[in-house]
């Protein structure tokens, strides 16, 4: 929880992280949620929601799989532009095969870096498809 709520604080600026943990046969897998909700100004106001959960396989070489779901909810209220609600959702998936895990890459770090490289993924798709020209 502490790794994610640093991250949380870094990229997000506040809202809140939760990170929960299970064990499977033959591995492990993790829930990372993070929430944003911006209150802007009376004009604007949203949220953000990231939810990545992480399936650790074990046997012999480690495999990652990572499912992400981002939901993203917008309202502006401008003089002049009306009223404007805005909210979408999107799931990408990732699987990592073969990676090392030793003591300079611990599983702790390889889960972080695959987060982080999806959220910016997303994050950057979310800005083509809804702000983009």
């Amino acid at each position: 929880n502490e790794v994610f709520d640093i991250y949380r604080d870094l990229y997000y600026e506040g809202g809140g992280s939760s990170v929960y943990s299970w064990d499977l046969d033959g591995g492990f897998a993790a829930v990372i949620l993070i929430k944003k909700v911006g209150e802007g100004s009376k004009k604007m106001k949203g949220a953000w929601d990231s939810i990545h959960v992480v399936e650790v396989q074990e046997s012999g070489k480690t495999t990652y799989k990572l499912t992400s779901t981002v939901m993203l909810y917008m309202q502006t209220n401008k003089p002049g532009h009306g009223e404007m609600n805005l909210s979408g959702s999107m799931t990408r998936q990732v699987e990592n095969k073969d990676v090392v895990v030793d003591e300079a890459n611990p599983h702790i770090a390889n889960i972080g870096r695959m987060v982080e490289e999806m959220e910016i993924k997303m994050r950057n798709s979310l800005q083509e498809i809804y702000f983009g020209k």
